[in-house]
């Protein structure tokens, strides 16, 4: 087996005329442990040398490496296994690998400009699809008001009831967990309110445990009127309560708001008192948000939540 016949590369002439000679001694039959061990360890610093050399002509570097390679793997079929100190030089050879040349192609470019544009296009896709499900559930132009409050731009979808379920279950496996969420509910005659929390969401960690959110200052529930988003906080007063949001696991309960509104499988209500809570002027009073409130009941088609960036 010849071996490094090429002239040129990484090596000078005298290294591989030396790996030449021992490996014309390992082919006439011989099989001494030092020129074995010797030639090893030539082969392995010619492997640490390319892995470490940068070279212009990245295809001699190659044929080099699989010159090597082979020569390497040829001694080692001659070599009898039980040698203990053969072994551990065997070992200790670096793993071939072959870096890529620094100077950056045009069709590289190329490529990599088309896999950016690809992946604006499928962002923007994302985005549209997010925009078209928003304006199917009823928010539209809306969103741009709620971007106005919370001063976030960005969102993406966490929620969907018509797939995650309606239960508490499927909605806390999806909001527990993470801030700036915002939660919308839609009820049987197309009504649209809403929640904001921009506080980590905790999760529950066992069935019946309550846990709740507490001095979210930013925290508000909203209402879509017409086509627009109401905006509806807590009144500044010093009896109020700080919580905001109650987490719950269970089969009936799916979300609560503190002394505002229950949302369940079946008949949700709004709490009395809820505009002695919350800044709620209108004449309706705690009839405001939905018509109705406790003991009189409504029912929820669906429910989606979205986390800002």
């Amino acid at each position: 087996m010849e071996i490094g016949g090429k002239h040129y590369g990484a090596f000078r002439e005298e290294e591989i005329v030396h790996m030449q000679n021992l490996m014309k001694i390992i082919e006439n039959g011989a099989n001494n442990e030092f020129v074995t061990i010797s030639l090893f360890k030539i082969l392995s610093s010619m492997i640490l040398k390319l892995n470490l050399q940068m070279m212009e002509n990245e295809k001699t570097k190659r044929e080099q490496l699989e010159e090597i390679v082979g020569a390497v793997n040829f001694l080692k079929s001659r070599v009898d296994e039980s040698n203990e100190a053969v072994q551990s030089i065997i070992n200790e050879i670096p793993k071939e690998r072959v870096r890529k040349d620094p100077i950056i192609e045009m069709k590289t470019l190329e490529a990599k400009e088309k896999e950016s544009q690809e992946k604006q296009e499928v962002k923007g896709e994302i985005e549209i699809n997010i925009r078209e499900t928003l304006e199917s559930f009823g928010i539209g132009k809306e969103i741009e008001e709620v971007k106005e409050w919370i001063g976030k731009k960005e969102y993406h979808t966490i929620y969907d009831s018509s797939v995650d379920g309606l239960t508490s279950y499927g909605l806390n496996d999806k909001i527990c967990g993470k801030k700036n969420v915002m939660v919308f509910i839609k009820t049987s005659d197309e009504q649209i309110i809403g929640t904001y929390s921009s506080v980590v969401i905790p999760t529950p960690s066992y069935e019946g445990e309550y846990c709740f959110i507490r001095n979210d200052k930013e925290f508000f529930i909203l209402k879509k009127e017409g086509e627009h988003m109401k905006r509806i906080i807590k009144r500044e007063r010093a009896e109020k309560s700080d919580a905001s949001l109650m987490i719950h696991c269970s089969m009936d309960d799916v979300f609560y708001v503190s002394r505002a509104f229950c949302i369940k499988t079946k008949g949700s209500f709004v709490l009395p008192g809820i505009s002695q809570e919350y800044e709620i002027e209108d004449s309706l009073g705690d009839d405001y948000l939905v018509g109705t409130h406790d003991p009189s009941k409504f029912e929820v088609k669906k429910m989606y939540a979205i986390e800002w960036n």
